[in-house]
């Protein structure tokens, strides 16, 4: 699997506000189609959700996703996919790293979701590929710390360098590998992003699909 040539950057999600259109766009999904939003110009799909509204379908929810990862697994082990890991505590860049396996599979991240832990606020680090991850944050957190004027704002940022854990990470990789990954105990929760029931309505309406990372963090929340 090549990887891609990508711009590193990074969107700061640092106060509830900075969240809102997420949420906003969240509250329109119907209890009947859990995670998945049909506008009028597109079809949202909100990857990894987990939300308390959806009580009563998560766990039909929970062994219809992971069906999908067996199912990859066992028909196209070799085949590139898209997931969401959501983790059930805060990890450190080093720990992320070995549970990856980095250097046995080719795991290329996407976004490295952070926060300072037990603390409202957090951060989504757009990876380039295949560089290490806790050199990743820490470039993208040191040139936010320094295009900062302001001096309170440039403060929580050096507390995020200082403070930060990692609750959940996108990335591509081979399916069996998608498999295995999902199996570790630090692993709350591993969502492919393919819904068969948004592909099947984008396919018979022409609307374009949208696939949106929204983990919660191990306290439940997505502030």
């Amino acid at each position: 699997m090549k990887a891609k040539a990508k711009k590193t950057f990074i969107l700061v999600l640092s106060t509830i506000f900075a969240i809102m259109f997420i949420l906003t766009a969240y509250s329109t999904i119907s209890a009947a189609s859990v995670n998945i939003a049909y506008e009028q110009e597109e079809i949202k799909v909100f990857v990894g959700n987990l939300d308390d509204t959806n009580l009563l379908n998560k766990q039909s929810f929970l062994n219809d996703r992971k069906a999908i990862i067996d199912k990859f697994a066992k028909e196209n082990p070799g085949e590139t996919s898209k997931v969401l890991i959501t983790f059930n505590r805060f990890l450190t860049a080093d720990e992320v790293e070995k549970l990856l396996s980095r250097n046995e599979n080719k795991v290329i991240i996407d976004e490295i979701f952070i926060s300072i832990p037990n603390e409202t606020g957090r951060a989504i680090i757009v990876s380039s590929g295949m560089g290490n991850i806790g050199d990743e944050i820490e470039r993208e957190l040191n040139i936010m710390i320094d295009n900062e004027n302001n001096a309170e704002i440039k403060a929580e940022h050096k507390r995020m360098k200082a403070e930060y854990g990692i609750f959940a990470i996108s990335c591509e990789t081979d399916n069996i590998t998608i498999s295995e990954i999902s199996k570790n105990e630090a692993v709350k929760f591993s969502d492919i992003f393919y819904y068969p029931k948004a592909e099947r309505k984008s396919n018979d309406t022409g609307k374009n699909i949208s696939y949106i990372a929204l983990p919660q963090k191990p306290d439940g929340t997505y502030w």
